[in-house]
């Protein structure tokens, strides 16, 4: 860089300083910088503009904030950079897009659509209105990007669903998830389509969820995608192909289906020990309830523990012609200790309802 004639210095500098920057030698970009600056008496709005890129790579996003909003509301050349990293910046760590910025990115996306800047200031846009949750107009303006670039159009569709899933209303997202799943199986990422699922499957759209966890994105043996469809098995009330899905996966969250899976086909002493190894004792419980393992659930206070202790317990010998007064209380208050154990146990172990 040194060795450059004086004038290509300040033309070349500041893009190489962010390129240093993107592959990770921050230490030479700011160097390189500095450099630049002493030879040149001062720092223009390029310079400016490649420190601010460089404060965002390394996390110091108020520093590059301010800086870019700056120069965002300038007349110079980097105006237009400025603010679609301005919001690029707010979208990667959740924050808001001020009126003046969105209005502004909408403006530029339009002046400038068929130059080189036109792509990354058309997502810039789509960023802006997710950003604000205007995600009605953002995926309006996605279906009217078709001339932009293949790589931009996924960009967007990834990141305006991931935003959609997150933020979005249940009538939104189903609007858009739902009946347009097709449109979308080539353009999003892997993860994109797993959260989509998940977000489905927590509508209790078990069907949808499905269809989406199995776009030809995703990886049919990851781990994430194994574990959603025995979640998804277990919504459609078939466990035995939620336990399969498991095969051969290990750790906390298999063994908590592996649990569920089991309970609902009636395995409750396996369910028991499995909960009791994550150490979800209610869960542990309840299924030694239903197991009919009374020893196990003798300690505690709830009802459970007293309908154990009702079990295991003796009613008093009353042999003879003759009760004795003793014996009769002794029936009397056991037979009323009954009746409030059980109705315990009854509202313990109801069943929700719809």
């Amino acid at each position: 860089f040194e060795a450059l004639p004086a004038i290509l210095r300040p033309v070349l500098g500041p893009t190489l300083a962010t390129r240093l920057a993107e592959a990770g030698h921050s230490d030479a970009a700011r160097n390189l910088l500095s450099r630049l600056a002493r030879s040149g008496g001062a720092s223009d709005a390029e310079m400016r503009f490649s420190q601010a890129q460089i404060d965002r790579l390394e996390g110091a996003v108020q520093e590059a904030h301010s800086v870019l909003e700056d120069l965002s509301h300038g007349a110079g050349a980097h105006a237009p950079d400025a603010v679609a990293a301005t919001i690029a910046l707010a979208s990667e760590n959740g924050a808001p897009v001020n009126a003046r910025m969105t209005d502004l990115s909408a403006a530029y996306s339009t002046e400038l659509r068929a130059t080189e800047k036109g792509p990354e200031l058309w997502l810039a846009h789509l960023r802006a209105l997710a950003a604000n949750d205007r995600f009605e107009d953002a995926f309006e303006a996605f279906r009217n990007g078709n001339d932009m670039p293949e790589e931009h159009r996924r960009a967007a569709a990834s990141e305006l669903l991931i935003a959609l899933s997150a933020q979005g209303s249940d009538t939104g997202f189903l609007q858009e998830a739902v009946p347009r799943r097709a449109e979308y199986a080539t353009l999003v990422q892997a993860d994109v389509a797993l959260t989509v699922a998940r977000r489905l499957l927590g509508l209790g759209l078990a069907d949808e969820a499905m269809a989406w966890a199995s776009l030809p994105v995703l990886d049919r043996e990851s781990r994430e995608r194994r574990l959603l469809l025995s979640e998804i098995h277990l919504a459609r009330s078939d466990p035995q192909q939620a336990e399969i899905a498991l095969i051969g996966l290990q750790g906390d969250d298999a063994l908590a289906l592996r649990a569920q899976a089991r309970a609902m086909m009636g395995d409750y002493t396996y369910a028991q020990t499995a909960f009791g190894a994550l150490g979800e004792d209610g869960a542990a419980r309840s299924a030694a309830w239903l197991a009919g393992d009374w020893a196990a659930l003798g300690e505690g206070e709830d009802a459970l523990a007293a309908a154990a202790e009702l079990v295991g317990s003796a009613l008093p010998d009353g042999a003879g012609p003759q009760p004795s007064l003793a014996v009769v209380e002794a029936l009397a208050t056991s037979g009323a200790e009954t009746r409030d154990t059980l109705r315990a146990l009854l509202d313990q172990t109801r069943l929700a309802e719809e």
